[in-house]
């Protein structure tokens, strides 16, 4: 807003509401903690060509309504279009998963993509396989996850909102860009963990992580850098916001296999608590 001699005038933040302190600390997964990551508008994710195979639980459908007429007798645009198979709906890029596949990375086409998402998906299936070498016989409640299979999708927004949610509510731990798609949180399982990966200077975990809170499941989040809301109060303006959401976020698989052990430890203790009739403390607690 500007005055009549042209001043601008400093108005409210308007993320403020999104950047809510939480009472459980961000964790660093970035390797260079004390730089932003390079931009990279439009760099596609690195992953193979195959389809995942989606689906245990299944998320009810409304019926598709019927095209309706415009005045001339004319389906709408939108009923216009060559209908398109499911295979052809879902994007490639996507590594073949068995049915009890419980672990996921999703990716996306152009901004804040997961750039080393192979690598992570990687340092994923190797932690939990030795999580699943320590737990057998053990009696710690960890054999939900004794099938380990991690599955990459390159584009989870090129798919349709039931497949999306479908997806979501298959999986037991997710790792996730933050944007759009994250509003499918709502569908995830309880005692889900989630790790959603902020790029530097635009940490928002009071957008959709109270989304993940809401079902019960747990969420973690990912900065490259020690003072995640000083930096997104310093980025406020239009044009560092833009710079910000423009970059591709490279977590450190280390890292990310660290927080896989915590989190399937985390994910066994909240499915005790709910087995007991009680329900678990949330993961974020946001003030």
């Amino acid at each position: 807003m500007a005055t009549r001699d042209g001043r601008r005038l400093a108005g409210p933040n308007i993320y403020a509401h999104k950047t809510r302190r939480s009472s459980f600390p961000p964790i660093s997964y970035f390797p260079l903690a004390s730089s932003p990551p390079e931009t990279h508008r439009e760099k596609a994710c690195c992953c193979s060509d195959e389809v995942a195979n989606v689906g245990e639980r299944r998320v009810g459908a409304a019926a598709t309504p019927p095209p309706q007429s415009h005045g001339r007798g004319r389906a709408s645009r939108r009923h216009r279009q060559p209908a398109r198979s499911a295979s052809a709906r879902r994007p490639s890029g996507v590594h073949r998963s068995t049915p009890l596949s419980r672990t996921a990375c999703a990716c996306r086409r152009g901004s804040r993509n997961l750039s080393n998402v192979d690598a992570v998906a990687a340092a994923l299936s190797s932690a939990l396989r030795s999580v699943q070498a320590s737990s057998r016989g053990g009696g710690d409640g960890l054999q939900h996850f004794m099938r380990v299979d991690v599955n990459v999708v390159a584009d989870l927004g090129g798919w349709t909102f039931l497949e999306q949610a479908t997806w979501v509510s298959a999986q037991m731990l997710v790792v996730m860009p933050h944007g759009a798609g994250s509003v499918n949180y709502l569908f995830a399982r309880p005692c889900t963990a989630i790790l959603e990966v902020y790029p530097f200077g635009y940490y928002l975990p009071g957008e959709y992580l109270n989304l993940a809170r809401a079902v019960g499941a747990l969420g973690y989040t990912a900065y490259p850098g020690d003072t995640p809301y000083n930096d997104t109060d310093r980025h406020s303006s239009p044009a560092a916001r833009y710079q910000a959401r423009s970059v591709s976020l490279a977590p450190d698989p280390a890292r990310v296999a660290e927080w896989a052990v915590e989190a399937v430890a985390a994910s066994a203790q909240c499915r005790r608590h709910q087995s007991q009739g009680a329900r678990a403390p949330p993961r974020e607690a946001f003030a």
